[in-house]
């Protein structure tokens, strides 16, 4: 299952706002649809954690033959 690029940045921003305070913000919080749509584009993978077919929880991997990144794990916060 793709991970829609819309839905993908809510659980983003929610899960880093609590840094859009900080002296030196999270670039998390700059995310938008479309730069998650490039950037699956050009190969990011993201894998996410539904309940009841929400997403609550996701990660950015690229993936190549030396190495694995990961970045933005994002988990909603519990309410």
């Amino acid at each position: 299952m793709s991970i829609d690029p819309a839905k993908a940045v809510k659980v983003i921003h929610q899960a880093f706002k609590r840094y859009e305070t900080d002296p030196q913000p999270s670039s998390a919080l700059n995310e938008t649809a479309d730069s998650i749509s490039t950037e699956i584009k050009q190969g990011t993978e993201m894998f996410g954690v539904y309940d009841n077919d929400e997403l609550i929880g996701l990660v950015k991997c690229i993936v190549n033959k030396e190495f694995i990144y990961f970045s933005r794990l994002s988990v909603l916060p519990k309410n």
